[in-house]
Formats: structure tokens, C-alpha cells, sequence
């Protein structure tokens, strides 16, 4: 057999358990940062006005409940997953800040949700798709094809109710007015 005809040769057990291992904890992470957003967007459904804009808020931490108990029972079934369900201090700390305080304008840190926050995490499960081995990984890779659909309905159901780029001028405007 010639050098270009062998046979491929399979990788090392490491390399495959390294890959397993990186896979879980990016698993991990994605888990941690449903788990904050559950935490903290739920302190905004009493600060909106709109009674459409705090049903649209608890189905959405609904729904992120749901993705974080998935990845969360996934994750069980990975050694590098571990087993706790506490959250990182910089994690919690991204979604402290983003939450606020009570004095500031409920919209606006709505809108920090969903045009940083959630724009990111769904990034980030793309990238999951990318990186990870589509028939070793198959499960997660499912439910990660489910929560990207959610989080693309997420930002259009709430694009609507959020300041549009036409706005923030006028926001402005609003805020200089109450100094």
C-alpha cells in the first residue's frame, strides 16, 4: 500500500477523551450562563411596565430554565462536566452588572440582555456546533440545535419592545430632560 492509499490511522484514546473534556466544558459554560440568565432576568419582569413584555420575560426564563436542566442532565453523563451546579463568580458578575439597580430604566437593561448577553450565548452555541464531532457528540448536539432556534425566537419576540438605534437619540433626550 502506498503512503497515499493507507489507511488513516485512529487517533490516540487521550486525544479523543481531550476532546470528550473540552466538549463538556464548553458544555459547562453554556450551562453557567443559562443558569444566570434565569437568575437575573427574572429581577426585570417586575421593572417592565408592559404586561406582553413580562409574560414574553417568563417564558423566555422559562424556556432558559429548561435549556440549562438539559444541558445540566447532559453534562451529568460527562466526567469532565462536573458535578456541582454552582456558577463562576466572573459569570455571575457579567449578569450582576447586566442586571443593574432598581433605579435604572428597566428597558434599557432588558436591551443589554438581548442585544449583548443573548447574541453572545447564541454565538456560542454555533460555535458549539462547529467544534464539536456531530455523531460522537450527537445528543448535545441536538439539544443544541433546539436552543438555537429558541434563542433566534427569543430576539425576534423581543425586538419589538426594545429601544431600535432610531431611538437612543430620544432616550437621551428623555434622560437629559430628568436631571
Amino acid at each position: 500500500m502506498s503512503a497515499e492509499t493507507a489507511a488513516p490511522t485512529a487517533r490516540p484514546a487521550s486525544s479523543r477523551m481531550a476532546a470528550v473534556n473540552d466538549m463538556a466544558r464548553l458544555l459547562r459554560v453554556l450551562f453557567e450562563v443559562e443558569r444566570e440568565f434565569l437568575r437575573t432576568v427574572t429581577t426585570l419582569i417586575y421593572r417592565v411596565g408592559e404586561p406582553e413584555l413580562k409574560y414574553l420575560l417568563c417564558q423566555h426564563a422559562w424556556e432558559s430554565a429548561g435549556h440549562a436542566r438539559f444541558l445540566r442532565e447532559r453534562g451529568r453523563e460527562l466526567s469532565s462536566f462536573g458535578s456541582s451546579e454552582t456558577v463562576r463568580e466572573s459569570v455571575k458578575k457579567i449578569f450582576t452588572e447586566a442586571v443593574g439597580t432598581n433605579a435604572q430604566d428597566a428597558l434599557v437593561l432588558t436591551a443589554g440582555f438581548y442585544q449583548v448577553l443573548k447574541p453572545a450565548l447564541l454565538s456560542a452555541y454555533r460555535h458549539y456546533l462547529k467544534v464539536t464531532d456531530p455523531l460522537a457528540d450527537w445528543p448535545s448536539k441536538k439539544l443544541v440545535e433546539e436552543f438555537i432556534a429558541d434563542e433566534e425566537r427569543h430576539l425576534r419576540e423581543i425586538a419589538p419592545y426594545l429601544l431600535q438605534p432610531r431611538q437612543v437619540p430620544d432616550l437621551l433626550e428623555r434622560v437629559q430632560l430628568r436631571r
